[in-house]
């Protein structure tokens, strides 16, 4: 039984407060019981709920205290941006890496990824909100549809799935241990799991024991004409120069205490019934896991991202749409090193002394070790779509090292870098980026890309005054060619 000195508890507890101070004084004892019980009842309740306890339906759900920043600031809306007022009379404008929000004809909207019944015809589910549409066939035997104007991408896992429920829609925690919108198929040794994404649908394929088989393949079916298979991570649908789909190397989760696979190779075979995309695991990885084990590949319509890269000193592949990134030195990989660029000058103009602060954020998947990382200035340009370790652009001076963790989103300050780049209203600076490099030579930190389908890497900036209207400009290109 737990015993609490009551007056010395409410007393250390509002000694700091001039106003609970003369509460103290006021409510006498028996309500200073009431009111402890009611504390202790709601740190309990908070305690209990977890990441988990909200779905993460919208884009801006996995961001970390936006959903209490007030009324956004109409003027700051764009595909890539939000804005809001803060409590002490600063402003906070939000820029991502890929679209969080999409047009709606009078202005933007923030992307709703939850799962509604379907209107169209052979479908069960769709997602509520955005202009890439996600489809969900009542059951395993019919395609999955993503599209978007005249794009569009179709898949099924192949093979017989009559023993497979039907479609039902569902909260579901996903591997990263967040609770989301999501269709559910259940089977006996597998559950096939979907869901709705900024760009296209998320699978998780939740095998109970180990398969017989290491290989699972998806029919797939677009309407692009040609694609590319480099075996450096997914598999990207061309029409004519444009990407149009992507399809993505899942990661492996085979261990709660260990780190994620990333050895499944994504490949694209023709059988007899049509074009697949495989997904081939590692035996070894497979006949030592904890099950369940949970893989995540994921179909999407190619959407404008501002780029980063990274670079493996045991893998000298390009990896730019990669949905991960590995920074430190993997078993596997090697040492890795990340690369990123910025859309600062196209999405606001501040002078220096107006920016308060400035932070890149990040979700971090998976962390081994204590292992230091730190930003640093790239010594030249570099190239996102063509850099690997061979090749790569070594550093030049160290920019930041100073970074904090909340709700699995690592931010590291870029304060004194995003004032460069503002300063001159340069693009030069911008365009060189950033490089995220280990300070060690043990450990590694696995960190979601600009291209995962749930956590899009963002920078805040926090302001003096209100942020400027917001137009894009052909200058401000994402890339600048790069």
């Amino acid at each position: 039984m737990l015993f609490i000195d009551v007056d010395n508890f409410y007393h250390i507890l509002y000694n700091k407060s001039e106003k609970l101070s003369i509460m103290y004084k006021q409510v006498g004892k028996r309500g200073r019981i009431y009111s402890i019980i009611l504390l202790f009842l709601l740190v309990l309740c908070c305690g209990c709920r977890g990441k988990t306890g909200v779905v993460l339906s919208t884009a801006l759900s996995p961001v970390p205290g936006i959903s209490g920043q007030g009324e956004a600031l109409p003027e700051c809306n764009t595909p890539y941006t939000v804005g809001y007022p803060n409590r002490d009379g600063t402003y906070s404008l939000y820029i991502f890496s890929s679209p969080v929000q999409y047009p709606t004809g009078d202005g933007y909207a923030v992307i709703d990824n939850t799962v509604v019944a379907s209107g169209k015809e052979g479908f069960a589910y769709e997602n509520k909100a955005n202009e890439i549409k996600a489809y969900f066939p009542p059951s395993l035997s019919e395609y999955f549809r993503v599209e978007k104007g005249e794009a569009w991408i179709e898949f099924k896992p192949c093979g017989d799935w009559s023993g497979f429920s039907e479609a039902k829609d569902t909260p579901y925690v996903n591997m990263y241990g967040d609770t989301v919108s999501a269709v559910l198929y259940e089977g006996t040794a597998l559950d096939m799991v979907f869901y709705p994404t900024k760009a296209g649908i998320q699978a998780e394929l939740v095998l109970k024991k180990c398969p017989e088989e290491n290989t699972l393949d998806f029919c797939v079916r677009t309407n692009d004409a040609s694609y590319i298979d480099r075996q450096n991570g997914y598999i990207v649908f061309r029409d004519g120069d444009d990407i149009q789909s992507v399809v993505r190397q899942p990661l492996l989760r085979h261990h709660p205490d260990k780190a994620f696979d990333v050895t499944t190779d994504v490949s694209i075979l023709y059988k007899a019934d049509g074009q697949h995309v495989q997904l081939l695991m590692d035996e070894a990885v497979l006949r030592g896991a904890v099950y369940p084990v949970k893989l995540d590949p994921s179909f999407e319509i190619y959407t404008e991202k501002i780029p980063d890269s990274s670079v493996y000193s045991e893998f000298d592949t390009n990896a730019y749409l990669r949905h991960y990134e590995v920074v430190g030195h993997h078993p596997a990989l090697g040492e890795g090193w990340t690369y990123v660029r910025f859309r600062l000058n196209t999405y606001f103009h501040a002078a220096p002394a107006d920016i308060l602060s400035a932070e890149y954020c990040v979700r971090e998947l998976y962390t081994s070790g204590a292992v230091k990382t730190a930003f640093y200035k790239p010594l030249y340009q570099w190239n996102s779509q063509s850099v690997v370790w061979s090749d790569r652009v070594p550093e030049d001076k160290r920019v930041s090292a100073k970074s904090r963790t909340q709700a699995s989103v690592r931010a590291y300050d870029i304060t004194e870098f995003v004032r460069d780049c503002v300063e001159f209203y340069s693009w030069e600076t911008e365009l060189m980026g950033l490089l995220l490099k280990a300070e060690e030579d043990e450990g590694f930190r696995i960190f979601a890309s600009s291209d995962h389908a749930l956590y899009s890497p963002y920078v805040v900036v926090r302001l003096k005054t209100r942020p400027e209207s917001l137009e894009r400009t052909e200058a401000g290109s994402p890339d600048g060619g790069f």
